[in-house]
């Protein structure tokens, strides 16, 4: 979006009539910028695992890993066209700026199309399991405690530490996700972060 938005800029200012291409180039960043971020997705591996979702997301990792190779390299070649522009300005490095943003593009579309599979699959696999989709309550959630680690730091800085209940010391393995689950279910945000921390060497690794 950054490379494309100032590649608008340099067109704009190049002196070559660019008007219909700049137009195409500013409404496809607005877009993405707006609905660019990718879906991100939990779940139990133990409630969907099976062979065929397992070797769909396989080769679909595959699959997003080379489109990702490709479009990183046709970024740096849009990169260096847009550098031929800012320094030369003529018509021919208009032409290859457009010919190096329509591939690069073309190249995100490809990528996007990648991850929409590996999503569609993962939630059709939800489905036949009958799991319920909460991704609104997840993004809340996620969203409630970054709220309530800013205000951590803030009054860190002004020298206030933000108070927070004391769950019960040295709980037991079995018993902290419980007392997690239970935190966040009572929207104490403070405190499930601090417990969480405080925790810490008790969840697996991945978490």
């Amino acid at each position: 979006v950054c490379l494309t938005r100032e590649a608008c800029h340099y067109l704009s200012e190049s002196g070559v009539s660019a008007d219909q291409l700049i137009q195409q180039l500013a409404s496809l960043t607005d877009t993405l910028a707006l609905h660019g971020d990718p879906p991100l997705v939990w779940f139990s591996p133990e409630r969907v695992a099976g062979p065929r979702l397992a070797e769909s997301l396989r080769f679909g990792m595959l699959e997003l890993k080379e489109h990702l190779d490709t479009f990183l390299d046709r970024k740096d070649h849009a990169a260096g066209c847009l550098d031929s522009l800012k320094a030369v300005g003529n018509k021919e490095s208009v032409l290859d700026v457009g010919r190096s943003l329509y591939k690069l593009h073309f190249q995100l579309l490809l990528l996007l199309e990648s991850a929409t599979k590996m999503f569609t699959a993962l939630c059709s696999t939800a489905h036949d399991n009958q799991l319920h989709d909460i991704s609104s309550e997840v993004a809340q959630m996620r969203q409630s405690l970054s709220h309530a680690q800013e205000e951590g730091l803030e009054s860190s800085d002004q020298g206030t530490p933000t108070p927070t209940a004391s769950p019960s010391p040295s709980p037991l393995p079995d018993q902290t996700e419980a007392t997690l689950v239970e935190l966040l279910q009572d929207t104490q945000w403070h405190s499930a972060l601090h417990f969480a921390h405080h925790n810490r060497g008790m969840w697996p690794s991945e978490l």
